[in-house]
């Protein structure tokens, strides 16, 4: 079988599920293909694709929720006067560019994990070009705006609870498959704690905290400053701040704090091993950083959500037990971290029960498919 997974460089997580269906594919003997659409005209242009929404999100993340905002409006508008969208038309371009491109590989199916590349593809069928069939993969837990623009013959969705929102989108009920978001073999593939704080070269008679920024590094300095208390108080415990590609930020901790108990991150591909490797994951509330942590069964407290889908991320797990919400991270994030340090099991229990396969199960839905044509 040859698939085609299109995704775009807009934050890590939709690049993180598509290489693991990728990755699933390719140990069942499939041949996989990951393509950002946007590369089809120039890698420049897809970087600046990537680069701009980045930007949005860490200097000024209010406005990307006033967009949001304004997405989610517009989806209440085209449901009383049905019409293309400016994101949609935004894409002729790369759908033509798109077109060429699938008529030359002829792929016998076409996974997307980014509404932007779902869109082209609708817009190609739109246009009368027929398609082999078309698996869409949401990244989020609910239906972002312009979810109801892409045409698919599945949407593979994070959970069951969460399909009435992809159904208020217009998308058929029998079409929404509650897989879960797809996560890499390495997360679940799990170590003793012992053993990956001796793969990490961590002392395993401390006690881990991992703070992340996300692949972006937002706002690790001044989360320091606010667990310093709990740090004082816990002499154990040893805080690893993950500060991703974020180098200005990474080179600062490092100048600012000399002490063993406090230990900047650059960028890894160790991530599942610091999973199993910590006792507490603090991070912002993105679809897969916080899937691949339950998946792990680390607990976990969600700070800084960019406004829009990551407060709906952070309110999910909140109500299924999943993680704790830290809503004013000056006023409740130590006290949390301390709750947290001190019983730990209750939420490591309701982790326990998200899908963990939906990789697997997305890779036997796509040959399903196939073989259905």
């Amino acid at each position: 079988m040859e698939a085609l997974i299109l995704s775009c460089s807009t934050g890590g997580g939709h690049n993180a599920a598509a290489k693991a269906v990728q990755a699933c594919l390719s140990r069942k003997g499939h041949h996989a293909i990951l393509l950002d659409p946007y590369s089809l005209q120039g890698q420049e242009v897809a970087d600046k694709v990537g680069s701009t929404y980045i930007e949005v999100v860490r200097r000024v993340p209010r406005l990307f929720g006033v967009v949001y905002k304004a997405g989610e409006w517009y989806t209440k508008l085209q449901e009383r006067f049905p019409h293309h969208s400016p994101v949609y038309l935004f894409q002729r371009k790369s759908a033509r560019k798109l077109r060429d491109y699938l008529q030359k590989s002829q792929p016998d199916i076409i996974i997307t994990t980014h509404v932007f590349a779902g869109e082209m593809l609708t817009m190609l069928q739109n246009q009368g070009m027929k398609l082999p069939p078309v698996v869409y993969i949401a990244t989020d837990y609910t239906s972002i705006p312009f979810t109801q623009e892409v045409s698919a013959d599945c949407y593979v969705v994070g959970h069951r609870d969460i399909m009435k929102s992809f159904e208020a989108a217009g998308l058929p009920r029998w079409k929404i498959l509650p897989y879960g978001i797809p996560v890499s073999e390495a997360f679940q593939n799990r170590r003793s704690r012992p053993d990956a704080c001796k793969a990490l070269g961590l002392d395993p008679s401390l006690r881990h905290v991992l703070l992340s920024g996300g692949s972006m590094g937002f706002g690790l300095d001044g989360m320091i400053q606010l667990l310093l208390p709990v740090l004082n108080r816990h002499p154990e415990v040893q805080l690893l701040v993950l500060a991703g590609s974020n180098a200005g930020m990474r080179a600062r901790i490092d100048a600012k704090y000399t002490t063993g108990q406090i230990r900047a991150l650059g960028p890894t591909d160790q991530m599942p091993l610091y999973l199993q490797a910590c006792q507490v994951l603090i991070t912002k509330p993105g679809g897969l950083s916080t899937t691949e942590a339950c998946v792990s069964q680390i607990p976990m407290i969600l700070v800084h959500p960019i406004p829009g889908v990551e407060t709906i991320n952070a309110g999910f797990f909140e109500s299924h037990h999943m993680a704790r919400w830290s809503r004013d991270p000056e006023k409740d994030l130590a006290q949390i971290l301390e709750e947290v340090l001190a019983d730990p099991e209750p939420m490591e229990q309701a982790q326990a029960l998200l899908q963990s396969n939906a990789a697997q199960k997305t890779a036997s839905l796509c040959e399903s498919l196939v073989r259905s044509r």
